[in-house]
């Protein structure tokens, strides 16, 4: 009992009075309400008082206001041409498998991080095939891919990682070298895609991704192309456009080399490190120095 002396005694906000008084002046106004109800029927016919209505305190018969146009469309059911136009929010690009809710894309890479000279030799290449009418995109972000993109479900994130680190950190960092441009085609031909193909380094990248591919076999996943083609993607367009770039092609390596030639470091990657993208976490495998 000694306990509750110093807590503040809530119950005494309100009296028993005042209670009692804000009662009455409630029923009162119930009273006035339901009359000027009763009058407002006999004023109105009964078609016009439905379901939504209800009375005002001053006694005006109201309707209820409709629900905002935003939260109307919050439940709306988009049809097949509004999700056609949903794809034009992300370039064109198109999920290479639907959304499923537990199952995270995935895919393991070589992070390039470009000087502001290579951005530079980038808006030239996409100068040179406008002429050819296509508008070259640039990513995001700069990568040499060393799998597709995978399926791979919540819970097994963290034992992909881990067998993945088993299998590369005992590899020491290794030099990429990119000698040419080449033109290439998602399989779903949907995307085309201009890259730096690698030249030098290309023995160490076909180690490293028989470790990767062991561990994404392990998962029971597919592997990366049985032929690769390791290259760094500088741009891409919507559809399938090989043969349009391709006849511009000789033009768009001569910029690559004459780039190359006064920034050399275009042309270059060192390569100290595996990444991983899982959802929206990263994770970082470093090579022997």
């Amino acid at each position: 009992m000694n306990g509750l002396i110093g807590l503040p005694r809530l119950v005494d906000y309100s009296s028993d009075e005042g209670t009692s008084d804000e009662n009455e002046n409630i029923n009162e106004r119930t009273l006035k309400t339901n009359s000027a109800f009763e009058t407002n029927k006999e004023k109105y016919p009964s078609s016009s008082i439905n379901e939504n209505s209800f009375c005002t305190s001053s006694g005006v018969m109201s309707n209820a206001l409709p629900l905002p146009f935003e939260i109307q469309q919050m439940y709306k059911e988009k049809s097949s041409e509004e999700l056609d136009e949903d794809c034009t929010k992300y370039s064109g690009k198109i999920r290479s498998f639907p959304h499923e809710r537990g199952v995270w894309a995935t895919y393991v890479y070589i992070e390039y991080i470009p000087i502001p000279e290579f951005y530079e030799m980038i808006e030239k290449l996409r100068q040179a095939v406008s002429i050819c009418g296509i508008d070259l995109q640039i990513p995001e972000d700069f990568h040499v891919s060393l799998t597709k993109t995978l399926k791979l479900r919540h819970h097994l994130i963290v034992p992909f990682i881990d067998t993945l680190k088993s299998k590369l950190t005992h590899y020491y960092q290794f030099k990429i070298i990119f000698q040419s441009l080449e033109v290439y085609e998602n399989e779903e031909k949907t995307r085309t895609f201009l890259g730096l193909k690698v030249h030098s380094g290309y023995e160490h990248l076909l180690k490293i991704l028989k470790k990767v591919d062991a561990c994404v076999n392990e998962f029971k996943l597919p592997k990366f192309h049985e032929i690769p083609s390791f290259h760094l993607s500088c741009g891409s367009c919507i559809g399938s456009k090989a043969e349009e770039i391709e006849r511009t092609l000789a033009d768009l390596n001569v910029i690559f080399q004459s780039f190359v030639e006064y920034h050399p470091s275009c042309g270059k990657l060192w390569v100290s490190k595996i990444s991983c993208k899982s959802g929206n976490k990263l994770f970082a495998i470093n090579l022997k120095s």
